[in-house]
């Protein structure tokens, strides 16, 4: 789960870092997948 978190951040920041607005977008999408991820996981019950 922390490795989830950690990854949110991680898209965010790499995405900043390239020139293209098309490639930036791409990284948001993949980071908030990761987020969507992390909040289900998180706030699931245990089974």
């Amino acid at each position: 789960m922390k490795r989830a978190a950690a990854s949110v951040g991680m898209n965010l920041m790499e995405g900043a870092m390239r020139l293209g607005s098309k490639e930036y977008r791409q990284f948001v999408g993949i980071g908030e997948a990761r987020l969507g991820k992390f909040v289900i996981n998180y706030f699931s019950p245990e089974i």
